[in-house]
Parts: C-alpha cells; sequence; structure tokens
C-alpha cells in the first residue's frame, strides 16, 4: 500500500507536518508481522535511518488500544515521539507513533489498528 492521504493523514515528523510518502509491504509470518518500508518522497524517519544504518531492522511495533495513552506514558518517561500519523477512517482511531528509545538502541511504535484499515490489500503473486 502507499501511505497516501486519505489512507494516511495527520503526519507529524518531529512533531511538524510532514508530506512524506512512503510504499508499505506487510506479510504475517506465523505470529509476527513483517513490514518493509520504501521512502520515495520527502522528510521522514525511513529516509533518514537508510541514510544513517543502510537496509536493516527499523522498530518493533506493539498493538495498543490507546495510541497517544502509550505515547504519552512514555514521553513521560523521556522518549519523545520522532514521527506519527492517523489511517483509515476516522472513527475507527487508527493510529501509529514512532518512538526513540536510545538506551534499548531502536525505535518502538505503538500502533493502533482500529476497527477497519481502509486499504484493500493486493497479494503477490496475483
Amino acid at each position: 500500500m502507499t501511505g497516501n492521504p486519505p489512507l494516511v493523514y495527520d503526519r507529524k515528523y518531529h512533531g511538524q507536518p510532514t508530506g512524506a510518502r512512503e510504499r508499505i509491504a506487510l506479510t504475517q509470518v506465523g505470529d509476527v508481522q513483517l513490514e518493509l518500508v520504501q521512502p520515495p518522497e520527502g522528510p521522514s524517519i525511513f529516509k533518514d535511518w537508510l541514510d544513517e544504518h543502510g537496509e536493516s531492522i527499523h522498530h518493533v511495533n506493539f498493538l495498543v488500544d490507546d495510541v497517544d495513552d502509550s505515547s504519552a506514558k512514555l514521553a513521560g518517561l523521556g522518549f519523545e515521539s520522532i514521527q506519527s500519523g492517523r489511517f483509515g477512517p476516522t472513527e475507527y482511531k487508527g493510529a501509529y507513533n514512532y518512538i526513540d528509545i536510545p538506551p534499548l538502541h531502536t525505535i518502538w511504535e505503538p500502533v493502533h489498528i482500529g476497527e477497519e484499515i481502509g486499504a484493500e490489500p493486493r497479494m503477490f503473486p496475483e
């Protein structure tokens, strides 16, 4: 899928609105979901990561009931948001927030899928 409006909206990069876009591929392997992200345009943490580290594992995602609450708790511990956004129909409250956790040398992504993502999956091969 592509991370473009209206599917993905209210995007922020280091707290500022951004028009960045990503191409995203997801696959499920047992209980683990793998996500490949290509940042074709605009400033984003994905472009930053590629420039600094090259292709590698970028983040670990956790499903949560409330992204804003989880992010506020992490911010209260000194871990700030580096990129965030919302997705899908607004009434379903799909959201994500990437939080840099320097002591663990990783990025955490609390995410709430919502009841409906709002994108039709494409299967490869057809």
